[in-house]
């Protein structure tokens, strides 16, 4: 659903006034991974795939997605980790090659993913 403020498609609106739909560190890492696969499989992405995330009320995190030996593996800092993760949720993807991708994750469902 765009933004009635907004012309651009891709400037989607928050949670309406007064809800403040959380996301637990579990259910953020869900849809991080959820992402990724969708980037790697669907797209091509290769690793290593770095990424930025934050919240709206700040809460944040900054990492890379590195090949091992079972998989990827996960370097990252994270910030503000006593707050919960308010939605929605912005998300930056980059591979080795410098795609790009935009991650949006408003409601509890499936996250949009913009591709750069």
């Amino acid at each position: 659903m765009a933004n009635a403020r907004s012309s651009n498609p891709h400037h989607m609106s928050c949670a309406p006034p007064g809800l403040a739909p959380r996301r637990s560190m579990k259910e953020l890492t869900e849809g991080l991974v959820s992402a990724l696969q969708s980037l790697i499989e669907d797209y091509g992405f290769q690793a290593p795939i770095h990424v930025c995330a934050i919240a709206r009320n700040g809460a944040a995190c900054v990492g890379t997605y590195s090949t091992a030996s079972e998989g990827l593996d996960w370097e990252g800092h994270y910030f503000d980790m006593a707050k919960d993760w308010l939605l929605p949720i912005n998300m930056m993807f980059v591979d080795d090659r410098g795609e790009a991708a935009s991650v949006f994750i408003q409601t509890r469902t499936s996250p949009l993913i913009f591709l750069h």
